[in-house]
């Protein structure tokens, strides 16, 4: 007799008690920014954890940044001397160039 009541109660959805739900529908309200992977200022950035992380991360940025500037200066070392082969080499042309031209002024006198 029990077998055939329960089924027969939890049939209607007006008459469907607690237990017989099998799921929730309804969303957990969360306030905002509360996804779990912030934490709030206050008391929580007192901590030394905290503390410690952040100072780590600021000591790998600083050094990303001081490697990233010596490469930087060693790109502009190269370039710099690769100018100054360009610049010996159009001295060395207009040079040519003027001896020849000396040289063709006095060949016409």
């Amino acid at each position: 007799m029990m077998r055939t009541t329960i089924p027969r109660v939890c049939m209607s959805r007006i008459r469907t008690p607690a237990f017989c739900q099998s799921f929730v529908t309804s969303r957990p309200m969360w306030g905002e920014g509360d996804t779990g992977a912030i934490r709030p200022g206050g008391a929580a950035t007192s901590d030394t954890f905290n503390r410690r992380e952040q100072a780590l991360e600021n000591m790998y940025f600083k050094q990303h940044e001081i490697e990233n500037l010596k490469k930087m200066r060693e790109k502009l070392a190269i370039q710099r001397k690769q100018l100054d082969e360009v610049e010996s080499h159009l001295n060395d042309l207009e040079q040519a160039a003027s001896q020849r031209a000396a040289a063709e002024t006095q060949q016409s006198k």
